[in-house]
């Protein structure tokens, strides 16, 4: 089988979470808004998309692409981790990834969701060396710094003169990047 996760290159994590599903839950979900990378470490969840079906356990991870619409079903109840995240890569189906190692992969996973929790400056580059560490392939990261206006007094705010605001710079905001980050 081809290694999906080495073609994909991660420019986002949105969100890491565990969630827990009763056997019987059936949802449905369309036009999902970002890629899901879902590790249902116990008991199984079912996913239908395109007439296939794609099953979440202990064994086998999944990817759910941006931009599908599914239905899953949790046929055995049980914790699932899910980390939500931006990717360059397109698919039209649900992907299914063997799990070689059920507790390094689930490690990794809860690294990133504590990561998120913590959310020190540091975190979307270490959740994203986490992915990689997992055999997901990351070719470059993107940083938005944020974008400031500076008025002639040096002082961060919009300037306006006669409806026109005028630009800022692109300096990383000392509060949101306490640490070893630089302009770009």
């Amino acid at each position: 089988m081809e290694n999906i996760l080495s073609k994909l290159t991660i420019s986002k994590v949105y969100s890491a979470a565990t969630i827990f599903s009763e056997t019987g839950v059936t949802k449905r979900r369309n036009n999902r808004p970002c890629f899901a990378l879902i590790f249902k470490y116990e008991g199984e969840t079912v996913y239908q998309c395109g007439g296939e079906s794609t099953i979440s356990n202990a064994n086998n991870a999944v990817i759910l692409p941006q931009g599908i619409s599914y239905t899953w079903e949790c046929v055995k109840s049980g914790h699932c981790i899910m980390i939500g995240f931006e990717c360059d890569y397109e698919f039209d189906r649900i992907i299914s990834i063997p799990v070689a190692s059920t507790d390094e992969l689930l490690d990794a996973m809860r690294g990133i969701e504590r990561k998120r929790l913590l959310k020190n400056s540091m975190y979307q580059i270490e959740c994203i060396r986490d992915l990689r560490e997992c055999g997901i392939n990351i070719d470059n990261w993107w940083m938005d710094a944020g974008w400031h206006y500076t008025s002639l007094d040096g002082k961060r705010k919009p300037i306006v003169m006669d409806d026109y605001v005028f630009l800022g710079d692109w300096l990383p905001r000392k509060e949101d990047f306490p640490t070893d980050m630089k302009a770009v």
